[in-house]
């Protein structure tokens, strides 16, 4: 199901690593222009999944501000955005891929065994509030 999911969401140009540190911010006047910057892990999927990266870590009621927000800008320009509770879903579906995708590097990157033990914990987390 969770395959399903992120493989059946429209797909555009992502970032994929979609971080405070990785926007650059100016201020001009009255505008505010965003660039994010280094985009070697750019990639075609969901926007979902650059929204999933920087919210990652934010919960209720901040979390949900970054959602109705993120909402508000995509449907003002023509972007669907499933309803909170879909979102929810969607994106703890992105964030378990993300941790698998990290403990599959793991030995590459040398990872310290307390590293790979918070990994487990988290996706047993995810799991356990995705699916008990």
């Amino acid at each position: 199901d969770i395959i399903k999911t992120i493989t059946s969401l429209p797909k555009i140009f992502i970032h994929g690593a979609f971080r405070p540190n990785q926007i650059l911010i100016e201020k001009n006047k009255n505008k505010l222009r965003v660039c994010p910057v280094d985009w070697e892990l750019g990639a075609f999927d969901s926007g979902i999944y650059d929204l999933a990266v920087i919210a990652d870590g934010f919960e209720q009621p901040k979390l949900d501000l970054i959602l109705d927000n993120y909402r508000k800008q995509a449907e003002r320009n023509g972007v669907e955005v499933p309803n909170n509770s879909d979102l929810y879903y969607i994106l703890n579906c992105y964030n378990l891929h993300r941790i698998f995708n990290w403990l599959s590097n793991a030995v590459e990157r040398k990872y310290q065994e307390n590293v790979i033990i918070k990994l487990i914990d988290m996706a047993e987390h995810l799991y356990y509030q995705m699916f008990l």
